[in-house]
């Protein structure tokens, strides 16, 4: 009875060893991802008095770069990628192996042109990447932080917040990203306003550019962000 309990206590302790190990490795890889954007977004604030060198450095270190966003007052503040080989749920901006991964469009779209374009990225547990886009399902946090900016060819664009919402793993309506006409794309923007979860003070109209940042939540939803182009005329 006694070697059954000693052999009981040693698998247990081997068990709280091997969570203990699984949950460090997990933490220095959070905190490696973390660090490789933090000091990426600090060398970007370096050159932003010069957003075309900022542009030509970024392609160099990968070209797949396609623009930078930024949510003023929060943790997102990353470079954006277009689909390519690599599998950007997995690989970091420099192209190494990272539990973060990189925000990225999928290669069938033009980026910044198609009425609608969506950008995806994890939901990390300690808020990187799209982790902090929860927080928008408070009225208050959408009130205090309702701009998303890309940068892009030198140029910032402004995209004002209207749409939170929280949909099936399933429902692929929010993706769309071209539409027939200005009717077509009118009738979606009235069935994205209706289905938000919060009440926006300003409204879009087609014809008009959307951005939509998507991530997972939980195990069968998705967090959906989307803003509209202030200055639709802007080019981009």
């Amino acid at each position: 009875m006694r070697m059954r309990k000693k052999i009981q206590f040693l698998i247990a302790f081997f068990i709280f060893c091997l969570s203990l190990f699984h949950l460090a490795h997990t933490w220095m890889k959070y905190k490696r991802a973390d660090r490789e954007y933090q000091v990426l977004s600090e060398e970007v604030k370096r050159v932003e008095q010069a957003p075309e060198l900022m542009d030509d450095r970024l392609k160099e270190v990968n070209s797949d770069y396609i623009g930078w966003i930024r949510i003023p007052g929060t943790a997102i503040d990353y470079p954006v990628v277009m689909e390519s080989k690599k599998d950007y749920l997995k690989t970091g901006f420099y192209g190494n192996e990272s539990i973060a991964g990189t925000p990225f469009i999928r290669r069938a779209q033009d980026a910044f042109v198609d009425p609608n374009t969506v950008i995806f990225a994890h939901n990390m547990k300690n808020g990187s990447m799209f982790g902090s886009l929860k927080n928008y399902l408070e009225k208050k946090y959408c009130e205090e932080n309702p701009v998303i900016e890309v940068q892009k060819d030198g140029k910032t664009f402004r995209y004002r917040i209207f749409s939170v919402q929280l949909i099936s793993e399933k429902d692929a309506e929010p993706y769309t990203y071209s539409f027939r006409d200005e009717a077509e794309q009118g009738e979606y923007l009235d069935n994205m306003i209706r289905r938000s979860i919060v009440d926006f003070p300003e409204a879009p109209k087609a014809p008009t550019k959307i951005l939509t940042l998507s991530t997972c939540h939980g195990s069968d939803k998705r967090l959906l962000v989307q803003a509209f182009k202030e200055n639709v005329n802007d080019e981009q």
